[in-house]
């Protein structure tokens, strides 16, 4: 999945400077287009083809960058915030029920990597969330007002 920057759209093809399908947008998230790229959609079609369904992995937070600056850190949602340089994708809003609540990730958390995989940023999130399955049990590192925590959650399907 990909966070687009730029003209926002609902839906769409994405293409490459040469006219090639690159993707299908999919949506948007905190005004920005999310799209498929190519690769993934290639993997969904031939399932699909040989009879499978799709399934798309959900932990169920909503969250926003984090960027850390000279002045402290800021966040695509709330503006400053103060305690010193941090990177990761900030928890806005947990869904009650969902695999990160029931895991105890709270909003204000910040994460910093989901199964192994380094979350610097929302983009990270969305990449590392991406290639599980639901049922998948997934490590997540977050920092809660600056101390390291980690916990176990079993990705579900996302809703809807």
């Amino acid at each position: 999945v990909m966070v687009l920057s730029g003209d926002t759209t609902d839906t769409g093809v994405l293409a490459d400077p040469n006219g090639a399908v690159a993707g299908l947008v999919i949506g948007t998230i905190d005004g920005h287009s999310v799209a498929y790229g190519s690769d993934t959609l290639t993997a969904l079609l031939d399932r699909l083809r040989a009879g499978g369904t799709i399934a798309h992995p959900w932990i169920g937070v909503r969250a926003g960058n984090m960027t850390a600056t000279g002045a402290g850190a800021t966040t695509s949602v709330s503006g400053p915030l103060s305690g010193g340089p941090r990177v990761g994708a900030l928890v806005v809003e947990v869904v009650p029920g969902s695999p990160a609540d029931v895991s105890g990730v709270i909003a204000g958390d910040l994460v910093t990597s989901v199964a192994g995989q380094p979350v610097r940023d929302m983009d990270d999130l969305l990449a590392a969330v991406a290639p599980l399955s639901p049922g998948d049990l997934a490590t997540v590192e977050i920092l809660r007002a600056g101390v390291p925590m980690s916990m176990t959650l079993e990705v579900a399907t996302f809703p809807g």
